[in-house]
């Protein structure tokens, strides 16, 4: 698990989006939203964390957005990049049944992990109903 999660923080270090490319992506957000999300203060599930998630949506979910597509282009096969589109927290069963998401259903796995910043999600995918096979 150790090596999990070293490979995972190697992973989100590698590339990440700076101050300048979050408030290109984000000019409706408040000002200090971009410096936040870059230093990766949304992260977590602190009051702190929590309330920056809310505040500054457009900027944590672009940092995040990031977060999970940097870990599926270093751990996701090389071959199957055309799957990125795929790799995402929130993508649907319609797009996981799509001729992409079809295609690329070797990959679940992958997004699985890199969705879930490197953390059991169990609980959460309980709570919303998801069948259980989907977090064995």
């Amino acid at each position: 698990m150790l090596r999990l999660s070293f490979l995972f923080f190697l992973i989100v270090s590698i590339d990440s989006l700076d101050e300048t490319h979050i408030r290109s992506l984000c000019p409706s957000d408040k000002s200090l939203c971009a410096k936040k999300a870059a230093r990766g203060d949304c992260f977590g599930s602190s009051l702190k964390a929590t309330v920056l998630q809310k505040q500054c949506a457009c900027s944590c979910d672009a940092v995040h957005h990031d977060r999970i597509q940097t870990c599926c282009k270093t751990v996701g096969e090389e071959e199957m990049l055309f799957c990125l589109p795929l790799c995402s927290y929130n993508t649907s069963a319609e797009a996981l049944g799509s001729t992409t998401g079809i295609k690329c259903v070797s990959q679940l796995t992958t997004w699985a992990y890199c969705a879930s910043d490197n953390y059991d999600t169990t609980g959460c995918c309980k709570a919303l109903g998801e069948q259980e096979q989907m977090y064995q």
